[in-house]
Parts: structure tokens; sequence; C-alpha cells
């Protein structure tokens, strides 16, 4: 009896053991048909890695040229705003140069003006009215007196550039115009 139930006992386990190793049989074919499509997972994922590497790379080339010259962008609008503040200061300085030059010229014609009337005061009144002259014949401007004649031999043989209307205070403030424009778009070259 001992011996019966002791073989009773060994045809459980051997049918459990067969039972097991059929199950482990049909799980390891299952992988085996499932192991193609993984690998072929396997293949997509590593391509996919590989794709993404090379666009991180090239991600951070063009990040690294973007730095690049946004950094040139800047220095460039430095130098600009640099540039631009010097012309504004000569711009500034130009227009002092013009405001004072202009003061003085109007100063100038102002102190002329009143020579002028002072000196042609006592002319007009020694002007005498003609019989057949208007009343206020008396009271027109004497001629202009000639200019003297140049005392520089060399100057005299060249001609004389034209007077503007204000006479040489502006041309000497066109020439320092002049000048200072000339000055400034040569340095923005």
């Amino acid at each position: 009896m001992i011996d019966l139930a002791l073989q009773v006992v060994l045809v459980v386990l051997l049918l459990l053991t067969i039972t097991w190793c059929m199950i482990v049989h049909l799980r390891l074919r299952r992988l085996r048909t499932e192991g193609g499509e993984m690998q072929a997972f396997i293949a997509a994922l590593g391509e996919a890695t590989t794709r993404a590497e090379a666009a991180i790379s090239l991600m951070r080339d063009t990040g690294r040229e973007i730095e690049r010259a946004a950094i040139e962008q800047e220095r460039r609008a430095r130098e600009c705003r640099g540039e631009l503040g010097r012309l504004v200061e000569n711009a500034a300085r130009v227009t002092q140069r013009l405001t004072a030059a202009r003061e003085q010229g109007a100063a100038r014609m102002a102190e002329l003006r009143t020579r002028d009337d002072i000196t042609d005061e006592p002319r007009q009144r020694l002007v005498e009215p003609s019989p057949d002259a208007s009343p206020r014949a008396d009271l027109a401007p004497a001629a202009p007196a000639p200019a003297p004649a140049s005392p520089d031999p060399e100057r005299a043989g060249r001609p004389r550039p034209a007077r503007a209307k204000g006479g040489q205070p502006e041309a000497r403030l066109d020439g320092l115009l002049h000048g200072e424009l000339l000055e400034a778009l040569q340095a923005l070259r």
C-alpha cells in the first residue's frame, strides 16, 4: 500500500511536470514568433534613436550658429548705437555752431544796419530836394561807396565767390557745415 501510494504520487508529479513542460513549450513558441516582431521593433527603435541623435546634434550646431549670429548682430548694433551717438553729438555741435553763427550774423547785420543808418542820416539831410522831385525823394539813401582795392595782388587776380545774402559769415558757415557733413559721411563709411 505504501508502494501504491508512492506510485500514485509519482504519477501525479509526472503529470504536473508534463503539463508544465507543455505550457513552457507553448510560451517559447509564442516568444519565438513574437521575437521577430520584437527584433523589428528594437531595430526601428535603434534607427529612431540614431535619427534623434543626429537631429539633436544638428540642433546644437544650429543653436551655436544662431548664438554667434546674435552676438555679431548685438556687436554691430552697439557699434551703430555708438556711431549714431557720435553723429547726434556732431549734429548738436553743428546746430550750436549754426545757432551761434546765426546769432553772430544777426548781431553783425544789426550793427552794420545801425552804422549805415547813422552814416546815411547826415547824407540824407544834405541832399536837397529838386523842384520836380517827389516830397519823399530827399529820404532816398545815397549810393553805396565802391569797395576799396585789395592790397594783395594775388587776391585781386582771383575771381571772388558770389556772396550769399547774409555775406561772408554765411559763406564761412556753409564751409563749416560742409566740412562737418563730409566728416560725418566719412565716419559712416
